[in-house]
């Protein structure tokens, strides 16, 4: 199976970092990236209903549509 990364980021340019990191490192596999809960939230009910699992979600804490508190009241 195809490991694949969820990176849910409204930075762009940390998005791009962590991405580059990633293939620096030899991960092969897919990365998705969400700018919003919203967007994240709508890409892995898709996954599901296509059954093909996200391998790691790396979610930053500070979204702005969240409300800049804990994330998992939006959850």
């Amino acid at each position: 199976m195809r490991q694949t990364i969820l990176h849910v980021e409204d930075d762009e340019a940390l998005r791009e970092a962590v991405k580059l990191s990633f293939q620096d490192l030899g991960f092969a596999g897919e990365i998705l990236a969400a700018t919003t809960l919203a967007g994240a939230r709508a890409t892995l009910a898709q996954r599901v209903e296509d059954t093909v699992p996200v391998t790691l979600l790396l979610v930053d804490v500070q979204l702005r549509d969240v409300g800049g508190g804990s994330i998992s009241s939006g959850w």
